[in-house]
Parts: structure tokens; C-alpha cells; sequence
């Protein structure tokens, strides 16, 4: 066991630690958010019976370092659970946690700068973190995932979305009229334990809820902009899905392919058989920049694929 923190800003509910718990065997993790270090006891007796009630697990031994919130001697007494310290200035020995607090750090880190969220939702970051990484295959465990061992069953993956990515909610009946959306549109920021369903963050309200009924645009991020990567939320009436796409398009990769379509424009006056071997035969032996030099009149036509591209 260990706690992460401080965290320099306080996240949206207030939490600047958590505490993060490895199985030692399968390398499962969990990690509960915390305001003060003063919740670690409390956390600590609980996740004991959780342990005990869920899984039929008893806690036999506790490693951690020499913090002061650890030291629970009545509890560990009373469950007969042998707690092992690090000695003083030597992480080394606490070398599990030190790996596992550097891992979970650069994923919500990398899923931070994906999502570009405020750095106030960073406890959602961190939550869904090491729910994938729970669920990741590992060569320390011969190419299964944490989950796997610890629960004896591979995990599902059927509900894995894409963190920080535009999702539209199902709004409930209640207090709706005919002509009221049907849904919001939000942010996917993660999962609730113990409910099947999917935590969202509202653009318009920065609300945080949770519903079942929710649509993904996974190659969408409202809080990201092309250019910049600035804090941008897409606000209601700015266009339809195909203007936000564009915008990843960057203006100068636009430009080139307008100018390529201008290149291709040219008059459609049509050329007979014959005076293409006349051009031909006239055009060997010429320097390109001759005046008497002539141009085919040719109709081209814009290859389809550019069709495909808007300025």
C-alpha cells in the first residue's frame, strides 16, 4: 500500500491523495480517492472486509513505507495481518509501488493530454488509468492481465471507450417535452463502480452524471483543438459532425489541396484525334518556355478522391 499526493491542484470534489493498493501475486490494483491523508484508516479497515466478503480473501501480510497513517497496530492485531515497513530513505524496497505509481501516472498523464480536460478532473484520469491497466496483458504475468489472475476469468472489453471523447446522453422522460433534446451532449470521463453505466461530463453545464444510454464519437474530443490544443468545447449549433472532423484538417493541408484542385481546371473545349498528332509533332525538339509552344485543350476531370476534401 502507499498514497500518491499531494496533487498541486485540487481535483473538482476536492481530493488531493488516493490510495493505491497492489495484490502482490496477480499485481491488481485499486485506488480510492482521499481529501486528507487522515482517511487512510478508515479506507484501510474497510477494503480489509471487502476483501474478506467479495473475494473470500484474508489480508495475511501489509508492505508499505514508514508513513505515519499506516501505523494501525490495533487493526492489524485484531485481524492477526503482519505489517512489513521499508526502511527510511529507501524506495527500493517498496520497489512494486514505485513501479506501479510511475506507470498509472503516465497513462492518466497521456490521457490527459488526449483528452485535453481541465487538470481539476485529473482523479478521473487516474481512475480509468488502471482500469485498463488492470485489464492490459503483461509478460511479468506471461501475457496475461492483472485481472485475469486475480479474478481466475479474462476481463470484458466490449465496453472500452476512448477517454475524453464526445458522447451524446440519453435525457430521461421526466419534465420533457416534444420539442425538448433528446440528449446531451458530453464528455466520457470514465466508469462507476458498481453501475452499468458510463460517467459523462455535460459541455454546457460542466455537470457530472451517469447514464446507460450513451452514444460515442470516438475520433471526436470536444476539448481539443487542431491547432493549439487549447481548451475549446463544442457549443450547441456550431455545425454538424462533418465541420467538427474538418477541423482536424490543418488550414495550410487545405490550402494545397484547393490550389491542387484550381491546377486541374481547365477549359473544356474538346481536341479532335488529329490535332493531337499535330500537337505532338509540333512539340518535339521545343524548349518548354517557347512561346509557339502549344497546350493540349483537353478536358481533365478532378480525380474522385479530391471530391472527398472541403475548403
Amino acid at each position: 500500500m502507499d498514497i500518491w499526493g499531494p496533487m498541486s491542484i485540487v481535483s473538482v470534489h476536492g481530493h488531493k491523495y488516493f490510495l493505491s493498493i497492489v495484490e502482490d501475486l496477480s499485481k491488481h490494483m485499486w485506488a480510492f480517492m482521499m481529501h486528507s491523508k487522515g482517511e487512510t484508516r478508515s479506507l484501510l479497515r474497510n477494503f480489509i472486509t471487502f476483501a474478506k466478503n467479495q473475494y473470500g480473501k484474508n489480508v495475511k501480510i501489509i508492505i508499505s513505507d514508514n508513513g505515519p497513517e499506516f501505523c494501525y497496530t490495533d487493526l492489524y492485531n485484531q485481524y492477526g495481518i503482519d505489517h512489513q515497513r521499508s526502511c527510511v530513505e529507501t524506495p527500493q524496497q517498496n520497489a512494486i509501488f514505485e513501479r506501479k505509481h510511475q506507470h498509472v501516472s503516465n497513462v492518466a498523464r497521456s490521457l490527459m493530454f488526449q483528452s485535453n480536460l481541465l487538470k481539476a478532473y485529473w482523479t478521473y484520469a487516474v481512475s480509468h488509468a488502471i482500469h485498463l491497466i488492470n485489464r492490459l496483458p503483461t509478460p511479468t504475468l506471461k501475457n496475461k492481465s492483472p485481472y485475469e489472475i486475480f479474478h481466475g476469468d479474462p476481463p470484458t472489453l466490449l465496453d472500452l471507450k476512448i477517454f475524453g471523447c464526445l458522447c451524446y446522453a440519453y435525457t430521461l422522460k421526466n419534465n420533457r417535452t416534444k420539442f425538448d433534446p433528446r440528449a446531451r451532449k458530453g464528455v466520457f470521463i470514465g466508469y462507476k463502480t458498481g453501475v452499468k453505466g458510463y460517467i459523462v461530463l455535460d459541455i454546457q453545464t460542466r455537470k457530472i452524471f451517469i447514464s446507460r444510454n450513451v452514444i460515442f464519437y470516438e475520433h471526436v474530443f470536444p476539448y481539443v483543438n487542431s491547432e493549439n490544443k487549447t481548451e475549446n468545447p463544442i457549443k450547441e449549433g456550431e455545425g454538424n459532425f462533418d465541420n467538427i472532423f474538418c477541423d482536424y484538417i490543418h488550414n495550410d493541408c487545405s490550402t494545397s489541396i484547393t490550389q491542387t484542385v484550381s491546377d486541374l481546371r481547365v477549359p473544356d473545349t474538346p481536341i479532335h484525334n488529329s490535332e493531337q498528332e499535330n500537337l505532338v509533332d509540333s512539340t518535339v525538339g521545343t524548349k518548354p518556355d517557347s512561346p509557339h509552344v502549344r497546350r493540349s485543350d483537353k478536358v481533365r476531370r478532378i480525380p474522385d478522391y479530391l471530391k472527398d476534401y472541403h475548403h
